[in-house]
């Protein structure tokens, strides 16, 4: 049978080593806890850049929506003027038809 003197001890080496045990657990939450925060700074920080990105492909991307449409506008305005010349040209050919038509009676 043990002696109060040896449950003493062994009482006083539990306490020891539960206090040790409790420290440790709480390193490791301390740990768990920054590493946590850390993570969800580094997720705001991945947020950022890709919203940073999406920012820069949106700025190219409305320039060239901008030039294609101006050239749009441009490839209009000389669709006009084509149809414009092809509709004078054709007035001319008819009227020179007509003249020629016109010099046979």
């Amino acid at each position: 049978m043990k002696s109060v003197l040896d449950n003493k001890k062994d009482i006083e080496t539990f306490r020891i080593e539960l206090e040790h045990a409790e420290e440790t657990l709480n390193y490791l939450e301390d740990i768990a806890s920054k590493a946590d925060v850390l993570k969800e700074k580094a997720e705001l920080k991945l947020i950022e850049t890709q919203v940073a990105k999406l920012d820069k492909l949106t700025v190219m991307l409305d320039l060239q929506v901008k030039v294609l449409s101006s050239l749009i506008k441009s490839i209009v305005g000389k669709i006009r003027e084509q149809k414009n010349k092809v509709l004078e040209c054709e007035v001319l050919l008819l009227g020179s038809e007509y003249d020629q038509i016109k010099s046979l009676f």
